[in-house]
């Protein structure tokens, strides 16, 4: 489609024509799951970028894009995987169509913009039907706030990880973060709670190996 610019463009210009864009994207992708599952993975993660709630109305999102994304959970889920969709955007509307969809596991990124990702708010509606991933503070682990990480850890395992499968993750990690900030984040997450031992980092950019392999303990999916 040329870039989001254009994107957004034929949203407003031509909407039908921009759902079946987005439906023929996802078409495309197949081959790619199908190869993915000949390494017989246990999941796959499904993205979604600027398409949130703050972006676009629930209702287009609904008719226009959820298509795309249920082929593509179905597809995963024929080969057995397990689906984690990374969201970026407000979600709270449309936490029921991803229950809708099928998806195993929602990970979200921290808000940036006026809508909210709180976990807590999220675990209020979902329940304990699929797994959630919580979200470091960008700012905070850039500026080795370890109050501020402190608090973000404890409220999200707090009002989300006690009811229903909970993993804390990361906002995007860039060279701006020190690998000693991530350890703290790490043992803040052991030190609130024992079982969560899990943590994925989204590696941005001029976050390079040379700076993962300072880090004592991490943890992959």
């Amino acid at each position: 489609m040329g870039g989001f610019e254009d994107a957004f463009k034929l949203i407003h210009t031509n909407p039908d024509l921009f759902g079946l864009v987005v439906k023929e994207l996802a078409i495309r992708k197949i081959p790619y799951i199908e190869s993915a599952a000949e390494f017989n993975p246990d999941g796959i993660l499904l993205t979604a970028f600027l398409e949130g709630t703050d972006l676009v109305s629930p209702g287009f999102w609904r008719e226009q894009i959820k298509p795309g994304h249920k082929l593509m959970v179905k597809e995963s889920k024929k080969h057995g995987m397990k689906t984690l969709l990374w969201f970026l955007g407000g979600c709270l509307p449309l936490l029921e169509d991803f229950i809708d969809l099928g998806i195993d596991a929602l990970v979200v990124e921290q808000s940036r913009c006026a809508y909210s990702s709180d976990p807590g708010e999220i675990r209020e509606i979902i329940g304990d039907r699929i797994c959630l991933f919580g979200w470091s503070p960008e700012m905070a682990m850039i500026n080795n706030n370890r109050r501020e990480i402190t608090r973000t850890v404890e409220h999200q395992i707090k009002s989300a990880g006690l009811d229903g499968s909970f993993a804390m993750g990361t906002t995007f990690l860039t060279g701006e973060t020190d690998p000693e900030t991530v350890n703290f984040y790490c043992d803040e997450i052991v030190r609130s709670n024992r079982q969560f031992l899990l943590v994925c980092f989204y590696l941005y950019r001029k976050y390079s190996l040379s700076n993962l392999v300072n880090i004592s303990r991490y943890y992959w999916i």
